[in-house]
């Protein structure tokens, strides 16, 4: 939710811009005509129509692709990442490894197994403004289950946590 924010702060500074750009170029002297209150107004409504739009944006398309659920059932894992549904059974699983660059925002996990692949992300920060993946319980609850999540499927696999991070701090 915090993304329309951000969205909708944007298109008023841009809004704050423009109608200091008017002044600035034309002078005071354009406040008493009635067409600039009717482009103000139209663009202003505009503004507020896309920052509903983005809503319904979010509601509609990020919640379907960009929702992340993880299960453990007695076989096997699975999770709904990105919109597709994988599952892979314990005795299937060959790796279990955290990867990518070393970022700050986020840790990539990934279960490999004979015929798929199960993958989620742990968000490594509880404040972040633009940010899809957003646990629906509290930050630090949410971290506990996490680490236990990767105890319960060394103790299932019998496999190490595998790090095949890159050794270099990206930015991102």
């Amino acid at each position: 939710m915090r993304f329309q924010y951000v969205i909708m702060g944007f298109m008023l500074l841009i809004y704050v811009v423009a109608f200091a750009i008017v002044v600035a170029f034309i002078g005071g002297s354009f406040l008493s005509k009635p067409l600039f209150w009717i482009f103000s107004g139209v663009f202003l409504v505009l503004t507020v129509a896309v920052f509903f739009a983005s809503i319904g944006f979010n509601k509609l398309l990020w919640n379907r692709f960009l929702k992340q659920e993880i299960t453990v059932q007695g076989p096997g894992i699975t999770t709904h990442y990105y919109g597709k549904s994988t599952t892979v059974l314990w005795n299937d699983v060959q790796c279990f490894d955290i990867w990518g660059g070393k970022t700050k925002r986020f840790l990539s996990f990934e279960i490999i197994g004979k015929d798929s692949v199960v993958r989620w992300i742990v968000p490594k920060s509880r404040f972040r403004a633009i940010y899809p993946f957003r646990p629906t319980i509290p930050y630090d609850e949410y971290c506990k289950k996490m680490e236990a999540l990767e105890q319960v499927v060394i103790a299932k696999t019998g496999l190490p946590l595998y790090d095949l991070r890159d050794k270099k701090l990206y930015l991102w």
